[in-house]
């Protein structure tokens, strides 16, 4: 009981860390915005952040290709690596995108938020999860046994909404994935987007 007390206060004490930085970085943005609206800024000044967000959306998916996922029942798209694609449908309705044995993939439909999903990871019991990265849509995150070296896994969680439903894209939970691998996931990942309709 103890220890799920102190789970609690620790997700409540992040979770107000969070807000107040929401608070200062938005009274930040409107005070550049009303300081930049007469000053003659140019486009090309961006604040860090911004510039962050765009250099993440201008990821190069040439040497990639385009899979149409609407015939599964997600009106969107998205590339995975070149290869030997395999997609099926698992039993709860997700879709699982393999490419040979390195890259695997599963889109959600009415996918958890982020934060339901670290608390999720948060609960296990065998592995401990440290988070390497985390924006507002997505999280990078490393599994391991404390002790062990042999027993790490990286993995991937990102949420789109795709026309008014949350969906959420991840990495295969039974596949042990290093990081290199597990990053070409989180760029496949950031590439869904909803079709339009026809």
């Amino acid at each position: 009981m103890d220890l799920e007390a102190q789970s609690l206060y620790l997700f409540k004490a992040k979770k107000e860390k969070m807000k107040i930085k929401h608070i200062i970085l938005s009274t930040i943005a409107f005070s550049l915005i009303a300081c930049g609206s007469g000053g003659g800024n140019s486009d090309s000044d961006a604040t860090d952040s911004t510039a962050v967000e765009s250099n993440e959306m201008q990821e190069d998916y040439s040497q990639m290709q385009e899979v149409d996922l609407s015939e599964y029942g997600v009106m969107a798209s998205m590339y995975v690596p070149n290869g030997n694609l395999m997609i099926e449908e698992s039993g709860y309705g997700s879709i699982v995108l393999r490419v040979g044995d390195r890259f695997g993939i599963e889109v959600v439909p009415f996918g958890m938020e982020i934060v339901e999903k670290r608390n999720e990871l948060e609960a296990g019991t065998v592995f401990q999860v440290e988070v390497l990265e985390e924006r507002t849509d997505y999280m990078f995150f490393k599994k391991f046994i404390p002790g062990s070296e042999v027993l790490q896994e990286f993995h991937v969680y990102l949420t789109r909404d795709i026309n008014g439903e949350l969906v959420a894209v991840k990495s295969l939970d039974d596949m042990e994935m290093k990081e290199a691998q597990a990053r070409e996931v989180l760029k496949s990942a950031k590439s869904i987007k909803a079709k339009e309709a026809a």
